[in-house]
């Protein structure tokens, strides 16, 4: 799901916008997967340091009531 949704927009701009204004799908599939891969990596940061730790207790908090709770 998430390679259709990183590759597929692209392409469709292409298809869809390419009538009007030159697209070039290539490079517009690099800077895509680019963006992504650095905004995996800045999440990584942010998660492997305190702030990820208070997200996952508060995740497992959330949880555990859930299942309390049911």
């Amino acid at each position: 799901m998430t390679v259709c949704t990183t590759l597929g927009p692209p392409r469709l701009t292409k298809i869809l916008a390419g009538t009007y204004v030159p697209v070039d799908a290539a490079k517009l599939s690099i800077s895509t997967v680019q963006a992504d891969l650095s905004l995996m990596a800045h999440a990584q940061t942010v998660l492997s340091g305190e702030i990820g730790v208070v997200i996952l207790s508060v995740l497992l908090v959330h949880i555990a009531g859930f299942f309390v709770g049911m």
